[in-house]
């Protein structure tokens, strides 16, 4: 699927209004506090299903509890009922599963005006990243990142960005969705 053991799935191809983040504060005990994306939850869902057979044990690992919780719930609709589902897919803080083969790690945030609320703590990321034994691919909107208000974090983006193009595989989520739905189509 990927050129490079370090991919990147940019959003940024399409609307604002169907790449934005939804904040779930407010909203019940039902939906976790923070951040949804369903564009996000969609296309980690495809990857899943489209990479899960590649790769002998797979995690996805998002920032928020609100959007693990949606990604959970769309794994299942796709997959059906599994307690590997959810043993797989954690947010940043929790996720305790070590190394696995296949990371999917998403950013979740994805708004005009570069917040990124606690995304800045970098060693978050770190931990997320540093969980992939071969395939890493990230899922975000490179353009929210790009732009962040914290200093740091944007140049820890912008300095991904240049390595992706040098070394890794970045590309635009409709390539990549498009792709996904062909290799599962072949697999039915």
């Amino acid at each position: 699927m990927f050129a490079s053991p370090f991919a990147m799935v940019d959003t940024s191809d399409h609307p604002t209004e169907r790449r934005a983040e939804t904040a779930m504060r407010g909203l019940g005990e039902a939906i976790r506090h923070g951040y949804r994306n369903e564009l996000e939850a969609e296309i980690i869902v495809s990857l899943v299903k489209g990479l899960e057979r590649q790769y002998r044990d797979w995690a996805v690992i998002v920032p928020f509890n609100a959007q693990k919780e949606l990604v959970i719930e769309r794994l299942t609709a796709s997959m059906g009922a599994s307690s590997r589902i959810a043993d797989n897919v954690g947010s940043v803080d929790s996720f305790q599963g070590g190394e696995r083969d296949l990371i999917i790690f998403g950013f979740t945030r994805s708004n005009t005006q570069g917040e990124i609320g606690f995304l800045k703590e970098l060693r978050r990321f770190n931990v997320a990243i540093t969980r992939a034994k071969q395939q890493l691919v990230l899922v975000g909107d490179l353009s929210t990142l790009h732009r962040a208000k914290n200093k740091a974090f944007r140049d820890v983006m912008h300095a991904l960005s240049d390595h992706l193009a040098r070394a890794g595989d970045r590309r635009p989520s409709q390539q990549v969705t498009a792709a996904l739905d062909s290799m599962t189509g072949e697999l039915s």
